[in-house]
């Protein structure tokens, strides 16, 4: 299954000019686990999300090279959950 979402800044997570110009390439859904996440945009308790463990983004650097790059466990997580705030998606 091929994915694609902008993502807008988490520079946190990933560098400046990969946060300025990625796409989540590829998910591969025999990789998706259920996750229980909170966020800071809505009141309650955590709720229930299907995730990926791993993603394949795709992004261009300072000079508009486009290169890929997997994120796993953790640090795929939350590119996700910050594309789907991008796409007007709340958990």
């Amino acid at each position: 299954m091929l994915s694609t979402y902008f993502i807008g800044d988490i520079t946190q997570l990933i560098p400046r000019t990969i946060a300025d110009f990625a796409l989540i390439a590829k998910c591969l859904k025999s990789l998706a686990v259920d996750k229980v996440e909170s966020c800071l945009s809505l009141l309650g308790n955590p709720r229930k999300t299907v995730r990926y463990r791993k993603i394949k983004v795709r992004y261009q650097d300072e000079k508009f090279v486009t290169k890929l790059k997997i994120f796993s466990d953790f640090t795929a997580q939350i590119i996700q959950h910050e594309v789907d705030h991008c796409n007007g998606v709340l958990i």
